[in-house]
C-alpha cells in the first residue's frame, strides 16, 4: 500500500483479523474481530500496533468506533466475509476503500406530518431501519438523525414509539437497539 491513498483502507486478511490502513500512511495496523450475539455485531477484541512507535496521541486518534462501523456495514451487505475473508474465488485479500461521511446506508425518511401523529407505517419504518443501524453503528440514533436532518432528541422519541407499537424489541438497559 502506498501513501497515496486520501481515504483510510480495510484489508480482510481471514479468521478475523483485519488491516486497516490511515488515510495518507503506508503502515497498518491489525485488530481481530469477532462476532458477540449480544450485541449482534462484529466487535474488536484485539488491536496490533506494529512496526513504529505508539503514542498516547496514535491511541487517542485511533478510530476504533469507526473501524468496527465499517466492518459491520460491509459484513451486513455482504461484501466480506470475516472469518474467510481469502475466499477461492478472490486472488487476493480483499481490500475497501473507505469513504468518510455520513451513514449512506440508511435510506431516505418517508414524509410524514411535521407535528402530531405520524401513524403506524411510519414507526414501522423507523423501526426497521434503527434496528438495521444498531447492527452496524456504535451511535445508531445519532447518524439517523445526521442522514434524516433532525435532532438526535426527535430520532430518539420516534424509536420510543417504535418500540411502544411494537416495531421493536423492548430496550434493555446497556445495549443497544
Amino acid at each position: 500500500m502506498d501513501a497515496s491513498h486520501a481515504n483510510p483502507r480495510l484489508a480482510f486478511e481471514g479468521e478475523g483479523w483485519v488491516a486497516y490502513t490511515p488515510p495518507n500512511k503506508r503502515f497498518a495496523t491489525r485488530l481481530h474481530v469477532s462476532y458477540k450475539p449480544t450485541p449482534g455485531r462484529w466487535v474488536v477484541d484485539a488491536v496490533q500496533f506494529a512496526d513504529f512507535r505508539v503514542t498516547a496521541r496514535d491511541l487517542r486518534d485511533f478510530p476504533l468506533g469507526k473501524i468496527e462501523v465499517w466492518v459491520n456495514q460491509l459484513a451486513q451487505q455482504g461484501l466480506v466475509d470475516m472469518i474467510d475473508a481469502k475466499r477461492p474465488e478472490l486472488s487476493d485479500t480483499p481490500h475497501f476503500a473507505i469513504t468518510e461521511g455520513t451513514a449512506t446506508w440508511a435510506p431516505k425518511l418517508p414524509s410524514a406530518p411535521a407535528k402530531g401523529p405520524k401513524g403506524d407505517e411510519f414507526y414501522r419504518f423507523v423501526g426497521e431501519v434503527y434496528g438495521k443501524a444498531a447492527v452496524v453503528s456504535t451511535r445508531p440514533a445519532a447518524e439517523l438523525a445526521k442522514v434524516w436532518g433532525v435532532p438526535a432528541t426527535t430520532v430518539h422519541r420516534w424509536i420510543r414509539e417504535a418500540r411502544r407499537r411494537g416495531h421493536l424489541r423492548p430496550a434493555e438497559p446497556g445495549r443497544r437497539g
